[in-house]
């Protein structure tokens, strides 16, 4: 952990140091980029329960609920369109072409389909993550080891028994990946949304004001805020891979 570390805080205070020369020699307008110190001081405004606190809360609770849903969605789906015999093909080319669509393109279709409120930014996120997520199971089925499923239908196993014993076990290591780029899509979409869409609180909307009204440290804030979640969410899936697939590498 030690070892980590170090060359983390070094490699923190390097960008440091270079953001700090790039506004002493204004190599970049002060308009366009504030400096370390006045993004510092701005920080304990996130937590401000009349400033920032409730936009933090509402991003969070939006992404994550945009994410849980496409959990189930997303695996089932994708163990469904596996197993649909001669129409995998087809399903599968319609979601490589769904998919292939710029996700923030599709705001103002779902704009026009749940109206302005909550419900439009939580669909956004949940439709482009449960497409990640579908296409990483039908990727990790398509990996299982033959030879155990091989075995498996010499000796008979129930569909049940092989989907529970088999196929999640062996296609988790693929599922992982599409739950970590399903997370980080959900989230940036959820922000995506609260900039295009109007909302009470939100760290989008914080970013598109903060940009609006000139105060360059707070939108920083924001944005390093955004960062903090990503990261944090990726953290928590990384760690909940080495626990449920605690034989991995042995």
């Amino acid at each position: 952990m030690r070892k980590k570390l170090i060359p983390a805080i070094f490699f923190f205070l390097f960008w440091l140091a270079v953001w700090q020369i790039i506004i002493i020699f204004k190599l970049i307008s002060p308009a366009v980029i504030a400096s370390p110190y006045e993004v510092i001081f701005a920080i304990p405004s996130l937590f401000s329960p009349t400033e920032f606190l409730p936009d933090v809360i509402s991003t969070v609770t939006r992404s994550l609920f945009a994410f849980i849903l496409s959990l189930p969605i997303g695996i089932i789906s994708g163990y469904v369109v596996f197993n649909s015999g001669k129409f995998r093909q087809p399903s599968e080319l319609g979601l490589d072409f769904v998919r292939s669509i710029p996700a923030t393109a599709l705001v103002p279709l779902f704009l026009i389909i749940f109206g302005i409120g909550d419900l439009t930014k939580i669909a956004v996120g949940t439709f482009s993550s449960s497409l990640i997520i579908c296409l990483s199971t039908i990727m990790g089925m398509n990996n299982r080891n033959i030879t155990r499923l091989g075995i498996s239908q010499m000796l008979g196993i129930s569909a049940l028994r092989r989907l529970i014993y088999l196929d999640l076990p062996e296609s988790l290591s693929q599922i992982f990946l599409g739950l970590r780029s399903g997370v980080s899509l959900s989230l940036v979409l959820v922000i995506v949304s609260e900039m295009f869409i109007g909302s009470n609180h939100g760290l989008g909307k914080v970013i598109n004001d903060m940009r609006y009204s000139d105060q360059t440290p707070k939108l920083y804030c924001a944005l390093l805020m955004t960062g903090v979640i990503g990261y944090f969410y990726n953290w928590i899936l990384i760690k909940s891979e080495k626990w449920i697939m605690h034989w991995k590498g042995n």
